[in-house]
């Protein structure tokens, strides 16, 4: 084995004091250039895995969990009520004619007709600051007819429900979901309670119902209130009603009324109403699909440039390396500085990624249903992973280097 003299093993110890991994002067921007891709590719892996743990996560809860009503057998159907020849009176007959069709309807258990479906949110929901006892809140609010509630399998906790008369003549009544009791009587019963809206008019509460889904999972907590149809009939109002079969036996059911009842009306959005809820991850799972995709091939190619980096490396300063050995460095040593610089790159890559992965998250929360921003197992999985790949990229051509014999590096040119 090639060995020094004593006296030349200290000089050279002392006077060692490049790091044998450093570049010379005119291999620098090549090795910047080689670093900058490496952080490029790992911080385009961490978005493109980051996104696609937040989506797929969001698509298997939206799938999994249990919602707070029971949409099975239930068929949804928005009609069109537009133009200056429908007016709120005559919108309102139309409407409380066919539904009162379809409540008489031998293949129907329950009907119902509402402004906005919750989760489908098929027109937005109006937002009104209400008082009562002194507290002032923002609540959310939709109209819809007597039967909702049965409709969808929602508790009606206290009170009652909407009545045939309330669906004719408005009435300054409502009905409010648990949050909104907490927020403005805690401890109390909200029933015979009074809410007031800007204008100072009074509405008296006469039902109360469990807390539910309305446009996502995040707001299933938000103060609710519920008010008659008549008292603004929708333009665009949804009819939704529970077969006791299969749904679409009795789709020819409102199609015959429409035509009954206006030739010139028709129905679209005509479905399960589970179908138009598996509709809302759709788009969640396809982008997990698209995004894990190009994410698993950006990690393989931060993998492969990591390693070909360091292997590269490794081959120009083999000389420098067998120096080093036989001054006495150990393999550990060898393998500890030439990882640290690949690992250094790779943090630097990932740290970028993480950050905008962040922004990424909560971009995909606005655009897409229930995803939510920032989503810690997301962030845990792909960080452990990323951090697991470029350590193995590194270590493979750190510990060939730590075998490298002293006697064929020295005579490397």
């Amino acid at each position: 084995m090639f060995q020094l003299p004593t006296s030349k093993i200290r000089l050279a110890s002392n006077s060692w004091v490049r790091h044998p991994c450093a570049a010379r002067p005119h291999q620098r921007i090549g090795q910047g250039v080689q670093a900058g891709l490496v952080v490029i590719q790992m911080a385009m892996s961490t978005v493109l895995l980051v996104s696609a743990g937040v989506l797929a996560h969001s698509a298997i809860t939206n799938h999994s969990q249990s919602r707070p009503f029971v949409s099975d057998r239930v068929l949804m159907s928005t009609v069109a009520l537009v133009g200056d020849e429908y007016t709120p009176d005559r919108r309102l007959a139309l409407v409380q004619r066919l539904l009162d069709r379809l409540e008489r309807s031998s293949g129907v258990s329950a009907a119902a007709v509402v402004a906005s479906v919750p989760v489908v949110n098929n027109a937005p929901l109006p937002p009104a600051m209400m008082r009562s006892e002194g507290v002032t809140r923002q609540v959310q609010v939709n109209l819809t007819s007597h039967g909702l509630f049965q409709t969808l399998t929602v508790p009606l906790l206290a009170g009652r429900d909407f009545s045939a008369s309330d669906d004719v003549a408005p009435k300054a009544v409502g009905i409010v979901n648990e949050s909104l009791a907490r927020a403005f009587w805690p401890g109390q019963s909200p029933i015979g309670k009074q809410l007031k809206d800007n204008t100072g008019a009074a509405i008296q509460v006469v039902g109360l119902v469990r807390d539910s889904e309305y446009g996502t999972s995040d707001d299933a907590r938000q103060p609710f209130l519920y008010r008659p149809l008549a008292l603004a009939p929708s333009a665009t109002p949804t009819f939704l009603f529970k077969s006791t079969g299969d749904p679409r036996s009795v789709l020819s059911l409102v199609r015959a009324g429409l035509l009954e009842l206006d030739p010139d009306l028709a129905a679209y959005n005509v479905m399960p109403m589970d179908d138009r809820l598996n509709l809302s991850v759709v788009l969640n799972r396809a982008a997990a699909t698209v995004s894990g995709s190009l994410g698993l091939l950006a990690l393989a190619l931060g993998a492969i440039g990591i390693y070909g980096t360091m292997s590269f490396l490794v081959q120009q300063r083999q000389r420098e390396i067998g120096i080093r050995i036989a001054l006495g460095a150990s393999r550990a040593d060898v393998v500890g500085q030439i990882s640290k610089m690949g690992l250094r790159w790779a943090g630097s890559g990932l740290a970028i990624g993480l950050v905008l992965a962040g922004v990424a998250s909560f971009g995909l929360s606005r655009l897409l249903r229930g995803v939510t921003p920032g989503d810690p197992l997301a962030f845990a999985i792909t960080g452990l992973m990323l951090s697991g790949v470029a350590y193995l990229a590194c270590q493979i051509p750190a510990r060939r280097a730590s075998r490298v014999d002293p006697n064929v590096a020295l005579r490397v040119d």
